[in-house]
């Protein structure tokens, strides 16, 4: 594939030898299939830095490119803080290792010091498919007849303690319903002002900029390492050690215009990363789903480069392992060792949103690569909680906490929209899209849970001038008739206004969009209440009696008014710019726009660090303290979201785009699966 660069005759020689293997592969085991065609690249979403179009004029001038800088109590020097990973829902996960290299001694003409020649891994104990049988039986084969280097080896050849016989698996839908509705709002207006023209396009600069910049902090100081720790300079691996922040960032990078950079990492991935080999004693199945599936299955579908697919089928196959027990659910972390010996099982409670993770992720593998296995396993788990749903304390709604290991049991007495279950919240009308609407179980499944969530979370807050706006709290069910109401505001849940909007007009419920937009406009509300950062994790509030505007009674003194903050927190998160982005899109109200300038100028001057953006210790302090992390879906998430607020909005259309939890966008229409990569025939599966 060209990407519009020099001529480089190492990466000729690459493309050559892996063109060769494939040949040789196909060759040597498909006996029943002749030369393959050489396929074409097809440019699915063509980045766009011109001038483009919007709907009408937008209040956005005076953007001055020079940014306050915020004094760290950090020097970018010595060992990194021992600061928790925060995962794409909000989790810390694990202490990163320290790194005894200290900034002055990076090497700067090679990336953090690193051989990007030789592997991340290199001395580490023995791979990961170590021991795995490699004969198939039959009831193991996933695509026979789609092979390619590395398929056959590894974790496509585990042999399963468990296995489902093709003939029992859950028939993947293709095609699209006539009946699937148009999400995207249709009449964008083509002319607008020259100077709002000029405006967004300097914000969409201002945003590549920052982008820019992340990228080459994360080069310069912790190339192929999953995290960048932006204050010691540093990097840090909680992951996997299989680059996160490199892969995570893919789709980014390519939306953006940024293909030198592009190509650099697809080179550094095709080549260095081996799931095989790890930083790391256990597999977090939901996080490397989100971060690296995710991103590999969006970046080829954007690219078309066929390495990334490849990638990700190794990842699918590995992540499929894990399913590998008697309920066919896969635990949240397991062992390297347990995952190779199919000892893996699930503990005696999941989180919600652990369980539903991998929803698009599989489902867009199993699409691209006409394998229904993928498919088949989070199926079973997405049929289990759909049955499960009217059983609950509260009707319609997951508890945060699921029993798993004997049946599905869901007891538990907590419910949220946050990170506990956001996940499974957010995929329905997500899965429903993917599926071409061809599946109307996840129509259902969501819309019983906005009605749930309506009629026992949806509340408005009390505040001063009496704002329009909803918000999503907690609830603690006593029993099926009692129930303790929490008005919260997670920074999480600022996610669930976007699920309101894109079901609504899926659905035809318009009621939705108009609940999804109090909801959205009620985080970034959040947000101009901390005018010198941003808005703070989680807050409490007092709830209104009814989802009628009611008169604020003065409290002791909570600043700013109403608002009790538990968490001050300021970790980067894409939620709330998410759902800003998804309503301008489906509404085509260009407020949206400003209210996200608004957003953009509080979390750039907030994040901002010497080298990099860094995570804000507590909003509510005069003198911001960072915290020394940047986690991967700052580029991945964040980021992508406020570039694509202010694209052409024909640029990645919801109607043709589904975005992960991860905020990686996933092609809804045909895209060249694995069959069509080798130049096969489909395989009819």
């Amino acid at each position: 594939m060209s990407l519009g660069l020099p001529f480089r005759p190492t990466r000729v020689i690459f493309r050559l030898v892996i063109s060769l293997i494939i040949v040789y592969s196909i060759f040597t085991h498909l006996s029943n299939v002749g030369q393959p065609a050489r396929p074409s690249n097809v440019d699915l979403a063509r980045p766009y830095d011109a001038d483009f179009t919007s709907s009408s004029s937008v209040g956005l001038s005076s953007l001055s490119n020079e940014e306050p800088t915020i004094t760290s109590t950090e020097e970018p020097t010595g060992t990194p803080n021992e600061e928790p990973t925060i995962t794409s829902d909000g989790d810390p996960i694990g202490t990163p290792a320290e790194d005894p290299t200290s900034a002055s001694e990076v090497d700067h003409t090679s990336p953090s010091g690193v051989d990007p020649t030789k592997p991340l891994d290199e001395g580490l104990e023995k791979p990961l498919d170590e021991g795995l049988e490699k004969p198939l039986d039959e009831d193991n084969t996933s695509s026979p007849n789609l092979d390619f280097p590395g398929r056959n080896h590894g974790w496509s050849s585990h042999k399963l303690q468990y296995s489902i016989p093709r003939r029992n698996m859950t028939v993947l839908l293709s095609g699209r319903s006539p009946d699937l509705a148009h999400v995207q709002y249709w009449h964008f207006n083509p002319e607008e002002p020259e100077n709002d023209r000029d405006a967004l396009k300097e914000v969409k600069i201002d945003i590549k900029r920052t982008c820019r910049k992340s990228w080459n902090a994360y080069k310069t100081y912790a190339w192929g390492q999953d995290e960048l720790n932006p204050l010691t300079l540093t990097g840090h691996n909680d992951l996997g050690g299989w680059s996160a922040s490199m892969i995570d960032a893919l789709g980014t990078l390519w939306l953006m215009d940024m293909k030198p950079e592009f190509e650099e990492a697809v080179m550094y991935i095709t080549e260095n990363v081996d799931w095989n080999r790890t930083i790391g004693e256990s597999l977090d199945v939901a996080e490397t789903s989100i971060r690296h599936l995710g991103g590999l299955l969006s970046a080829y579908d954007l690219s078309g480069e066929k390495s990334l697919l490849f990638k990700a089928i190794e990842l699918g196959d590995m992540l499929y392992a894990a399913f590998d027990n008697e309920q066919h659910i896969p635990p949240s972390r397991i062992p390297f060792e347990h995952l190779r010996a199919g000892r893996g099982r699930p503990e005696l409670k999941e989180l919600a949103s652990k369980l539903s993770s991998m929803t698009l992720e599989f489902t867009r593998l199993s699409q691209l690569t006409e394998d229904p296995k993928y498919y088949d396993a989070i199926t079973r788990i997405n049929k289990a909680l759909a049955s499960a749903q009217d059983s609950t304390l509260l009707p319609g709604l997951w508890p945060a906490q699921i029993g798993v290991s004997e049946g599905f049991n869901v007891d538990g007495t907590t419910f949220n929209w946050g990170t506990d279950t956001g996940s499974l919240y957010e995929s329905l009308a997500k899965e429903y899209l993917l599926l071409g609407g061809q599946e109307p179980m996840y129509k259902t499944m969501h819309l019983e849970a906005v009605d749930a969530t309506l009629k026992h979370l949806v509340f408005r807050p009390m505040l001063p001038g009496k704002p329009d706006l909803l918000m999503i709290g907690q609830a603690e069910a006593l029993s099926s008739t009692k129930t303790t109401f929490h008005p919260y505001l997670d920074h999480a849940s600022c996610s669930a206004a976007a699920m309101f909007a894109l079901g609504g007009k899926l659905f035809g419920h318009y009621e939705h969009v108009v609940y999804g937009d109090k909801l959205a406009r009620a985080c970034a509300h959040a947000y101009s209440l901390f005018p010198e950062a941003t808005m703070p994790e989680s807050s409490l509030l007092r709830a209104c009696p009814d989802l009628y505007p009611c008169e604020y009674v003065k409290d002791n003194g909570t600043r700013p008014a109403g608002f009790q903050v538990r968490d001050g927190r300021f970790s980067l998160r894409p939620e709330g710019i998410e759902s800003i982005f998804i309503l301008y899109r489906i509404t085509g109200n260009i407020e949206y726009r400003d209210l996200a300038l608004v957003m953009w100028e509080q979390v750039k001057q907030t994040a901002k660090t010497e080298m990099a953006y860094a995570a804000v210790k507590d909003v509510r302090e005069a003198h911001l303290t960072h915290v020394d992390q940047m986690g991967s879906f700052w580029m991945s998430g964040t980021l992508k979201y406020f570039y694509l607020t202010f694209s052409d909005e024909n640029i990645l259309d919801l109607d043709g785009w589904v975005f992960t939890k991860g905020g990686h966008p996933l092609s809804t229409h045909s895209v060249k699966g694995l069959s069509q990569v080798l130049g096969l025939e489909s395989s009819g599966v």
